[in-house]
């Protein structure tokens, strides 16, 4: 198996039912030219390959990463994220444009957020996610005084911005967005062996504030109708 199979090997195990990918997924439909930032090694294409007719194109800073995506993608720009937007080498129109995971560690998520939904063709949505802040684990460590940022997840050392759920929504407000759907993930559920899959959704639902570990949210300019 070469590097190429071995990263994507290892970064498709990311995709799973209480997953950001897999709730990113479920809003595509047959036919759609996506857009996909941040798109590392290109995993969610190959994901939603093999359940639907899309076509993907991807940004990526990685450029070890960008060139396994383009294994799989129909183009991948190797960008700097963090720089200002438009980025080069990236036009559109897109039926959906997916930034899962990358507001945060942008410097102007706003401005990212407007300049991609210039990228939508008529109809289309902006699906992003962000990690919540306001999480149990969090919200504990600071109760014993810590915040401690780690390699991985809520307090990642890259991350540049933090949201809760009142923060993304004010952000996609000022970017002019719609919000047409929320969800979230429940990982580092309080005993999670213990407690189903629907039963950890029903309570971050009830509680989304402590209980939702990422934000996912699905987004249209004003005036633009989503395709049902």
């Amino acid at each position: 198996m070469g590097e190429g199979a071995l990263r994507y090997a290892a970064d498709a195990a990311a995709i799973g039912r209480d997953s950001v990918y897999a709730i990113a997924l479920g809003w595509l439909k047959d036919g759609d030219a996506v857009l996909d930032v941040g798109c590392n090694t290109g995993y969610v294409g190959r994901a939603a390959r093999e359940k639907l007719r899309v076509v993907f194109d991807g940004i990526e800073g990685d450029a070890a990463a960008a060139a396994v995506a383009r294994e799989a993608y129909r183009s991948v720009a190797c960008v700097d994220l963090s720089s200002a937007p438009p980025w080069a080498g990236v036009s559109g129109p897109y039926d959906a444009v997916l930034a899962l995971d990358v507001l945060e560690h942008l410097p102007d998520p706003g401005r990212a957020l407007s300049a991609l939904a210039g990228l939508l063709a008529p109809g289309g949505r902006l699906i992003v996610s962000v990690p919540n802040v306001a999480h149990w684990t969090v919200r504990l460590g600071l109760l014993v005084g810590r915040f401690d940022y780690v390699e991985t997840g809520i307090l990642d050392r890259t991350h540049l911005r933090f949201f809760t759920r009142e923060s993304i929504l004010e952000v996609c407000a000022g970017a002019g967005l719609v919000v047409e759907e929320t969800a979230f993930t429940t990982n580092a559920f309080p005993l999670r062996k213990l407690v189903s899959h629907g039963m950890r959704r029903k309570a971050a639902a009830f509680l989304p504030g402590p209980l939702a570990y990422q934000f996912v949210l699905r987004l249209s300019p004003p005036g633009f109708r989503p395709v049902p």
